[in-house]
């Protein structure tokens, strides 16, 4: 019997020995594929962010060149309006200046024309 009890124990070793390694052999395999999960994850999310980024930037810089040309033709628009402005403030101050320079020349005619004829009355006597 005690032949018996000795191949039984050692069946019995072997068998924890192969279960320990096949046991150790499956937390390597697990071990691997959380790795391998971890590297996917990783450049995923890698990719991901560069092509938000990427997104952003392109975003960013079209808000910026509609800003720019928006600018440009508000600019472009205002500049015209003020010289339009300009143009319409010089014609009105020289019509202004025209007319007054016509009632000027008219109220010194009569002027003269008042003292020509006060001139020519004869004294009084």
């Amino acid at each position: 019997m005690s032949k018996l009890f000795t191949v039984l124990l050692t069946a019995l070793v072997l068998a924890v020995t192969a279960f320990a390694q096949d046991a150790k052999s499956d937390m390597d395999k697990a071990g691997q594929d959380t790795k391998s999960a971890a590297k996917s994850t990783a450049n995923a999310t890698k990719t991901t962010t560069k092509k938000a980024t990427d997104a952003t930037v392109d975003t960013t810089k079209k808000a910026a060149n509609a800003t720019a040309d928006t600018s440009k033709k508000a600019y472009k628009s205002t500049a015209d309006a003020t010289g339009k402005a300009t143009d319409a403030t010089v014609d009105t101050t020289k019509k202004a200046a025209n007319a007054t320079a016509n009632t000027t020349k008219k109220a010194a005619h009569k002027t003269e024309e008042v003292f020509t004829k006060s001139d020519k009355k004869e004294p009084e006597k």
